[in-house]
């Protein structure tokens, strides 16, 4: 009984610990040895006896974190690039390698090239020499981070107005970069894998997965180089028309002094953005007046006293728009012409 409770005493008081018992925070892979040691005394005779020490491997846990950059709502011009960058974190408890690639859900059209750019040197900002396509972020530090760029591109032909809900994945992966395997079992002696990350809500993306999703989302817009309007006499009908003069009147009206000559222009928007304040101007030559309204000739079903007017030969319908005169210049000021319209302004001038 006194030989056991000595016994007792000496192995609670001597045994000891190489490393902490709790792993928290420590790296994988990291060896935690307990190596006890038993004292006690036999009469007068102290001893010692040699106890095996344990030892465990700490486990890999994979933790990691997306977060964007830039705004989550982008425009992409057609026939242009766009780019978004995204933060990634490593807040797992061993160095780490993440596969990039894109993942999205609904997609109204598609980019034409999807490439991927990673800040080699920390700074933040993307440099023209890292600017090579890389699937791969390498031995991401523990508690550190990087920044990765996702660059699209759209055709020139794209539709416009249209959007597309798509980001970057990141997948944590071995040195061969192959996903890794959540372990099922606690092995002692081999660094399990454990997931520790969140989800952000894709489809794709799922708690303690190994992997993280995060979408924008990209709408398509006119380039504003092609948003031109074209402007020429018109061909569907006479680009200048005689409509009356003083010896024949509207019969077979002749181009001689005191006649009334209707000159008209085709505008058209041939692109899929709007023009506004659209300002058409015209030299009147020395030979002609202009005519604020013709009181005397019918030349348009519908409108016995024509103003100076312009004529939306999109929807057949007409807007009287009065210019303004500077010297010989006559300017018309108009407010809009709509994707795919075509105006054409009609100018009353009267031979001297």
């Amino acid at each position: 009984m006194k030989l056991s409770k000595f016994l007792s005493v000496a192995l609670l008081g001597a045994v000891a610990f190489t490393s902490q018992a709790m792993a928290a925070g420590t790296v994988a892979g990291t060896e935690i040895k307990n190596q006890p040691t038993l004292n006690y005394s036999m009469g007068d005779a102290a001893k010692t006896a040699d106890v095996e020490a344990t030892s465990y491997l700490v486990d890999k846990v994979i933790n990691f974190t997306l977060a964007r950059v830039d705004a989550k709502e982008q425009t992409i011009i057609a026939g242009k690039t766009g780019m978004a960058a995204f933060k990634l974190s490593n807040i797992g408890n061993s160095v780490e390698n993440f596969a990039l690639s894109n993942d999205g859900w609904t997609h109204e059209f598609d980019f034409s090239s999807k490439k991927f750019y990673v800040d080699a040197d920390n700074s933040g900002s993307l440099e023209e020499s890292e600017k090579i396509d890389t699937k791969l972020v390498s031995k991401l530090a523990i508690d550190g981070s990087t920044t990765v760029w996702m660059e699209v591109a759209v055709d020139e032909k794209v539709e416009l107005s249209k959007a597309n809900w798509e980001g970057v994945m990141a997948q944590a992966v071995d040195a061969s970069a192959n996903p890794y395997v959540a372990s099922t079992t606690n092995d002692l002696a081999v660094e399990d894998v454990v997931f520790a990350d969140s989800s952000y809500g894709a489809a794709s993306d799922a708690e303690r997965d190994g992997k993280l999703a995060l979408h924008n989302k990209w709408t398509t817009i006119e380039n504003p180089d092609n948003v031109k309007l074209t402007v020429a006499p018109i061909t569907s009908e006479p680009a200048v028309k005689v409509t009356y003069d003083p010896t024949n009147g509207t019969e077979n009206p002749m181009m001689i002094p005191g006649a009334k000559v209707v000159k008209r222009w085709s505008i058209k928007n041939e692109t899929s953005t709007t023009a506004t304040d659209v300002k058409f101007s015209v030299a009147i030559d020395s030979e002609t007046e202009y005519f604020a309204k013709d009181l005397s000739a019918t030349w348009m079903a519908g409108r016995s006293q024509p103003t100076q007017f312009i004529w939306n030969n999109t929807t057949r319908t007409a807007t009287d728009i009065e210019g303004v005169i500077d010297g010989d210049v006559i300017t018309y000021t108009i407010p809009e012409i709509k994707a795919g319209e075509e105006m054409i302004p009609h100018l009353i001038l009267r031979v001297k």
